[in-house]
């Protein structure tokens, strides 16, 4: 059975909760094979519950916007076509969006999401013959903004209003004070790692339960055939190509296999996460 071990270093200078290593040693030698998590955390991260020279993500902001995305008009002559369904252009940007101002004077870690999933560059409005509005965010040492793009067909993309929510993190905190470990009892406040840790504080933590939402872990947009499939942290999916769709040279008549995507990539594993 694996150990789990709480330890604090002076000759490291860490505080560490993990899983013991493979490899044994003395108990009390933090350079043993079995405490490398303590002295080697990038090499081994998934034995790594909690360590005090790792970034703890802290929550800087947390901020709601609101933005009216505006209509989308249909493609005008593509030679990608449906029957059904009209034209098909792929995917061309629509629109560079403002949600939100933090000037930090530098480029901060940063998570979007809509409702109880992280955006991943996903999807945010679609329809079965392709339409779709997707959105990528992005962050300048001023702003965390929206990048829109648009896979449009023969009829428009409407309106939507969508609620956004912004966790900006702060930057890894220097080390301040005298301790590894400090508890305050007057105030319940435990300070680990000279006050780079401190529970008065908000991070971003793995959770089970709790106002979650999720972070997909893999891939979330694949390619086959020449068409795509977006992977949402909801579980979701969307092809901006339909199935059947084939291409036309004229306007009586289509040829060749359809022009969908037609691979076995599978949804990506997500982790449930959330700021308490």
């Amino acid at each position: 059975m694996t150990a789990l071990y709480y330890s604090i270093w002076p000759s490291l200078g860490v505080v560490a909760l993990y899983d013991e290593a493979d490899g044994g040693g003395d108990l009390l030698d933090p350079t043993a094979a079995r405490h490398a998590p303590a002295y080697d955390p990038d090499g081994n991260l998934d034995k790594i519950k909690f360590h005090s020279s790792l970034d703890p993500l802290e929550v800087q902001f947390d901020e709601d916007a609101t933005i009216d995305h505006d209509a989308i008009t249909a493609a005008a002559g593509s030679t990608f076509t449906v029957e059904a369904n009209g034209t098909l252009t792929f995917i061309s940007a629509v629109s560079d969006e403002l949600l939100f101002e933090h000037d930090l004077g530098v480029i901060p870690d940063f998570v979007v999401k809509i409702g109880t999933s992280a955006l991943n560059g996903s999807p945010i409005q679609t329809e079965s013959d392709g339409r779709g509005r997707y959105a990528v965010a992005y962050a300048t040492t001023t702003q965390i903004r929206l990048k829109l793009w648009a896979s449009t067909t023969g009829s428009d993309i409407a309106s939507v209003s969508i609620d956004y929510s912004v966790l900006v993190f702060h930057a890894p905190r220097d080390a301040d004070g005298n301790y590894l470990e400090q508890f305050d009892p007057a105030t319940g406040i435990l300070k680990l790692g000279f006050d780079r840790y401190s529970t008065d504080r908000r991070y971003l933590q793995t959770a089970p339960d709790g106002d979650t939402f999720a972070i997909t872990r893999g891939k979330t947009i694949a390619a086959a055939n020449g068409a795509m499939k977006f992977f949402a942290a909801d579980g979701s999916t969307f092809e901006p190509t339909p199935a059947g769709r084939k291409m036309r040279l004229t306007t009586t008549s289509s040829f060749g296999a359809s022009m969908a995507y037609n691979g076995s990539d599978a949804a990506p594993t997500i982790l449930q996460v959330q700021a308490p």
